[in-house]
Order: structure tokens, then sequence, then C-alpha cells
């Protein structure tokens, strides 16, 4: 996740966050093979609580895919989030399964 994070996060950052529980890591294993990892932060606003996905890297998203609705249980009855929300690159989107994903903002960035 860290080399695809544009800079953002090195895998210490990663670690460091991760073990204050600022960061919560995801893994999609099948015999043995990790499949997948993915990042996630809550973030509470004024009004709604969001278990945000900052970073996911992984091959063969149709065998990872469906860990999705444990992760928002999860994060609906333990942590007490109301939305689930995806910071991806583009063309990810079609990974995501189609219950009620939608494009609501799309982040463009420049380096200064």
């Amino acid at each position: 996740m860290a080399a695809g994070s544009g800079g953002r996060f090195l895998p210490e950052d990663i670690a460091v966050q991760v073990e204050a529980n600022l960061i919560q890591l995801w893994r999609a294993d099948e015999c043995g093979d990790l499949l997948a990892v993915m990042a996630t932060q809550i973030t509470q606003y004024p009004r709604r609580r969001a278990l945000r996905c900052i970073g996911l890297v992984g091959a063969r998203h149709w065998r990872w895919v469906n860990l999705f609705p444990e992760i928002e249980r999860w994060a609906r009855e333990e942590e007490g989030c109301d939305m689930m929300e995806a910071f991806y690159p583009s063309g990810l989107e079609r990974v995501l399964p189609g219950d009620g994903w939608r494009v609501f903002h799309v982040l463009s960035e420049r380096n200064l």
C-alpha cells in the first residue's frame, strides 16, 4: 500500500498508525496466499461516522471483494459507522460491489 500511496506513506508510517489503532489493516488470504490488503480509517464528521478505505492493493479481486460485507458489518456494529468511503486509483471503481457504491467525488492531485 505504501508503494502506491504517492508518497503519503512509508511502510513504517503505516505500522505506527496501525499500532496506535488509527489505521486498520484487512488481509484477504486464500490457502496461504495473500490476495489483498486494505487499509481503513474511521472518520468522524459532525453528523456522520465513516469507515474510509485509504488503500487497497491486491490481485484477483473476484476472490476477495466478497469480504466487503463483513468489513461493513464490523464498521457498523463495532465502530458505529453509518457509511463507508473509499479513495482509490481510477479504474478500481469497477471492482467495488455494485450494491450501493456510487462515485460521489473525484479526488485529483498535483505536487507543489
